[in-house]
């Protein structure tokens, strides 16, 4: 980890994932420095956006990019206030947003389902390897985060249901409702609290009965927001939530279908800067296209595009965004302003 008072960079070694969190206040002094960052390998994503940089029409850089024999890269950047900007909140868009967007399910081991009555302490009950076989129909369970905030509780046809949803004793069953997948549910990430809140009723990672303030006694009593503190390395994801009474602790981990590679020029755009539209134009057929604010949410998604997409962005504010696109597993990442 690199910290000092305008900014702090932290490597997530599971995941080679780099988060970088700009500190305004104190840019007028931390641009008159020139600093050194030293990463293990930088993730595919960023270094295709330090290329993007570099090609700009009429810029002229002033750092360079160089790999050590230690298999270290060091990145050495001489300030300036336009590209501090643009290149520190690329990185915190890419980098730190990526991290939730996908399937989860739990971690199939023990004490991946765990509760106590206080942090970190599981003696009331957790969950044995071979749980994770004789509750199969709940450790296959997705929990899926879309890139256009919308969330998704996905059962298949059966999940672990418990005797507050009429299940005695306990077993595999149908899912049942509004904790079956079917709710309008939408995801928030806050990165600086360290903490994911769920809105929609019905929605839920882990245990569907556990809240913010409590368990609920029927499904009827669902409640329409859970805020779930976590710890996110790589592709795992750790929950301990207080929900009044003790704590529940979760254990889940990303699903990889597949390797998805970073790759430059998948796709052209003009204008840029634009105010009404963009036209979109790619040689290949583009799963997705996603518009992402400075936050990293997205803000506009296009599925299954034309060749040649025109999009509106007419609503969007001024300011800075992230045009990505997605063809099978490759990803394409351009820098759009807005004026």
């Amino acid at each position: 980890m690199f910290s000092d008072k305008a900014l702090t960079v932290k490597y997530l070694p599971a995941g080679r994932q780099v988060s970088v969190f700009f500190r305004p206040v104190a840019l007028a002094t931390y641009l008159k420095k020139n600093f050194v960052l030293t990463f293990k390998p930088l993730s595919s994503i960023i270094n295709i956006i330090l290329k993007q940089l570099l090609k700009e029409k009429g810029r002229n850089l002033p750092f360079s990019l160089t790999k050590s024999t230690n298999i270290f890269f060091h990145l050495k950047i001489k300030m300036m206030k336009k590209i501090y900007t643009s290149l520190f909140l690329l990185f915190s868009i890419t980098c730190a947003f990526s991290q939730v967007e996908g399937t989860w399910k739990m971690a199939p081991q023990a004490q991946a389902l765990a509760v106590g009555p206080t942090l970190g302490d599981f003696s009331w009950w957790s969950n044995s390897a071979e749980d994770v076989n004789t509750r199969a129909c709940f450790f296959d369970d997705e929990y899926v985060f879309n890139a256009d905030g919308s969330f998704q509780n996905v059962q298949g046809g059966e999940t672990w249901n418990e005797p507050w949803q009429g299940m005695d004793p306990e077993g595999c069953d149908t899912p049942v409702a509004p904790h079956d997948g079917s709710a309008s549910a939408t995801w928030s990430y806050d990165e600086g609290a360290g903490t994911i809140t769920i809105t929609g009723t019905g929605a839920y990672l882990g245990l569907a009965k556990v809240h913010n303030e409590g368990e609920l006694a029927s499904p009827g009593d669902a409640v329409t927001a859970i805020t779930y503190p976590v710890v996110i390395d790589g592709n795992t994801m750790t929950i301990d939530i207080d929900f009044g009474g003790g704590f529940w602790h979760y254990v889940l981990e990303k699903s990889s279908t597949s390797v998805q590679e970073v790759v430059e020029d998948l796709f052209s755009f003009y204008p840029n800067p634009a105010s009404t539209e963009v036209q979109i134009n790619s040689d290949q057929q583009m799963d997705e296209i996603i518009i992402r604010d400075i936050t990293g949410k997205s803000v506009i998604v296009k599925v299954n595009p034309s060749l040649n997409e025109t999009i509106n962005v007419s609503a969007l504010p001024k300011g800075l965004y992230i045009l990505e696109s997605h063809t099978g597993n490759l990803i394409s990442v351009q820098k759009l302003s807005i004026n």
